[in-house]
């Protein structure tokens, strides 16, 4: 967690939702979550409805999600790799196929997320300066 809200954690939830928190961002539903901490299920929902539970597991998450994206990228050429010699190299016409495929969708969406992600950033600044 960001080192902000870390501190609010430490300083306003106590070990079962901080637990929760820990199996939710593991993508646990509040069944599975709240068994693997001794609550049932009712009670991960009424901590889903506390203004800083929520806080903090949606930093939690994004935290979660910025370590998957950092190792995804440090693997996306070697996966760039392997599929342009699948679609060279295969026997097989249909993975020779399915790899043209994946490679096809592959430039356009990464092509959007590199375009929208700054513009993204920038907006979300100019909101943030009219509001302060």
């Amino acid at each position: 967690m960001s080192a902000n809200v870390h501190e609010i954690a430490e300083a306003e939830l106590d070990r079962e939702r901080l637990a929760l928190i820990a199996e939710l961002v593991l993508g646990k539903t509040h069944g599975e979550a709240g068994a693997a901490v001794g609550v049932s299920a009712k009670t991960v929902s009424r901590r889903m409805r506390e203004p800083v539970f929520v806080a903090v597991l949606t930093q939690a998450r994004r935290d979660h999600l910025d370590v998957v994206v950092r190792r995804l990228s440090a693997h996306a050429l070697d996966a760039v790799d392997e599929l342009h010699r699948l679609a060279l190299e295969d026997e097989s016409s249909t993975v020779r196929l399915n790899a043209c495929r994946a490679l096809a969708t592959l430039v356009p969406d990464l092509i959007r997320h590199v375009d929208i992600e700054p513009r993204l950033r920038a907006l979300e600044a100019t909101r943030a300066r009219r509001v302060a």
